[in-house]
């Protein structure tokens, strides 16, 4: 169990959510109600961002406004069959401020993590600096270590592709206040913003 929590979120200052805008993509979804691009180019002009931002954190809520998505079925690869349901994943194509939002509390939550040290020293998924190569190069070398020391390796494969998909809303919010010091305004955030979607 932890000793560090994590129970209300910072305020987000306005250089913190230009940052933020400025390197996000420039995807328009048809639920903005406006492109995004055009949000972008007078990001300086707009304050209800930063107010929409701090009060959602504020009173640990998450816009109900914003949990609406469409739904675009895709092939999973060129070569599937398109007349298989399973041959398609769903993408759900979410508002750029929703984006923008999750962003903010994925960078708050994961500097709790990080002070914290919470974060395995080998997670590379999501992480600034970490990347599936650092992953590979990680195993690679643990087997030339273990050739070199005439030691058996075995090495094994989880496909976790699916795993966001399967999660039980409940069992992760009951880890991330037990396991990870998550509590207070943070976890009835994220609880607020993993119902009704």
């Amino acid at each position: 169990m932890t000793h560090h929590h994590s129970t209300s979120f910072s305020e987000v200052l306005a250089d913190d959510i230009r940052r933020v805008l400025l390197r996000s993509p420039a995807k328009t979804c048809a639920l903005d109600p406006l492109q995004t691009y055009v949000l972008l180019e007078v990001v300086e002009v707009l304050p209800f961002i930063y107010v929409m931002c701090n009060t959602s954190l504020r009173e640990d809520s998450f816009p109900r406004t914003q949990k609406t998505a469409i739904i675009m079925p895709a092939l999973k690869k060129q070569i599937a069959d398109p007349d298989e349901p399973k041959s398609y994943r769903l993408i759900s194509n979410l508002t750029f401020i929703l984006k923008v939002l999750e962003r903010i509390v994925m960078d708050q939550v994961t500097q709790h993590l990080e002070e914290a040290d919470l974060m395995t020293e080998f997670h590379s998924v999501y992480c600034n600096h970490h990347y599936i190569e650092s992953a590979l190069m990680k195993g690679f070398s643990d087997i030339l270590d273990a050739a070199d020391s005439r030691q058996v390796t075995l090495l094994a494969f989880l496909d976790l592709s699916a795993a966001f998909d399967t999660v039980d809303h409940e069992i992760l919010l009951l880890r991330l206040a037990t396991s990870f010091g998550v509590g207070g305004f943070v976890l009835a955030w994220l609880k607020s913003s993993l119902s009704a979607r």
